[in-house]
């Protein structure tokens, strides 16, 4: 299977996404490159997402520097693909209270 087709999948099936999503896809360093393919993906599918790129965090739990954290909030999905997971941090926390959709 396509890669963008295994996106594809994944937006319809576990996100629910109905296309008029903003969506930002954030990842490091370490992940780079997977996170740049998910890009160019949902860009090919018609998606309105911005592409984030942050310094690799140390360790899990981590905050991400704040003008990340407020492109987490400001995504109606936002996902994160990162070598040290954000899910534990004030920024995900916060972004998840105003987002409509999440994935990690």
């Amino acid at each position: 299977m396509e890669f963008k087709q295994i996106v594809s999948n994944m937006m319809e099936q576990n996100v629910n996404a109905l296309g008029d999503e903003h969506v930002v896809v954030l990842a490091d360093l370490e992940k780079e490159e997977i996170g740049r393919r998910v890009f160019d993906s949902l860009c090919d599918l018609g998606y309105a997402t911005d592409f984030v790129l942050m310094q690799t965090r140390s360790r899990s739990g981590e905050e991400p520097p704040s003008t990340v954290a407020d492109m987490m909030k400001a995504a109606d999905i936002c996902f994160c693909i990162c070598q040290h997971s954000l899910t534990h941090t004030s920024a995900r926390k916060a972004a998840s209270s105003q987002t409509r959709k999440w994935s990690l």
